[in-house]
């Protein structure tokens, strides 16, 4: 969320953005390491995106983790997802965030004309 924040607020740099992203990725990677499992990012899963709504968990909070997952993806996957997200109604809310959230990156640009509006 602190990354989330830093990049809505217009007074943040773009090298705290930069490094708060570098650290929550090292920090997973970590985790991974101690738990012993592998560390690799595939496409959100829609169904536990709606279950995770269904469990009261932020809107916000979902479309931050699925942004984080994305910066790791290749576009085409990345662009695949969106179009699914948009088809899955009660998807809505977290779509918008997410969406949003895609076009203020500079790297997804290219992704624009290809969302299926």
């Amino acid at each position: 969320m602190r990354i989330s924040d830093a990049q809505r607020c217009p007074f943040t740099s773009v090298g705290y953005v930069k490094t708060q992203q570098k650290r929550l990725l090292e920090s997973c990677w970590l985790t991974a390491k101690k738990k012993q499992i592998a560390q690799r990012f595939t496409q959100p899963n829609l169904e536990q995106l709606v279950s995770l709504l269904n469990d009261d968990i932020s809107p916000a909070a979902i479309s931050q983790a699925c942004i984080e997952i994305m910066a790791n993806l290749p576009q085409n996957i990345n662009l695949v997802f969106i179009n699914n997200l948009l088809k899955e109604p009660s998807l809505h809310s977290a779509a918008k965030l997410i969406i949003r959230k895609v076009l203020l990156q500079q790297h997804s640009y290219n992704l624009i004309a290809l969302i299926d509006l």
